[in-house]
């Protein structure tokens, strides 16, 4: 699965979302979309399966307003022009919990593979 999210990675970062599959890289790297371990579903024959990808577009700044969801916005145009995303639902994302968290679009990819 690394191989293929680091194909979805460098798609989108050549399309000029900026994209890491690394969660300590993606925040230290914000504005940006961050590809996590994908849910995968044996369905098909193996070697074959069914996975859902999880994109978070994170903001630049911990703080709110329409500034930081106008940018949000403009890297979930990027992927939505390049992945069919079944959704883009607003979140608060940390990678644990001490962090504080920061406004995020949770998306969703499903691939057979």
């Amino acid at each position: 699965m690394l191989e293929r999210a680091a194909q979805l990675a460098t798609l989108l970062t050549a399309a000029g979302a900026p994209t890491y599959t690394d969660p300590v890289e993606a925040l230290n790297n914000r504005p940006c979309v961050l590809i996590g371990p994908p849910t995968q579903t044996f369905d098909l024959p193996l070697p074959h399966r069914t996975v859902n990808w999880s994109l978070t577009v994170l903001s630049a700044s911990a703080g709110g307003g329409v500034a930081v969801w106008a940018e949000c916005d403009e890297l979930v145009d990027l992927v939505v022009e390049f992945l069919a995303v079944d959704d883009a639902l607003p979140i608060r994302y940390a990678l644990d919990d001490a962090a504080a968290p920061i406004p995020a679009y949770q998306m969703h990819l499903e691939e057979s593979l």
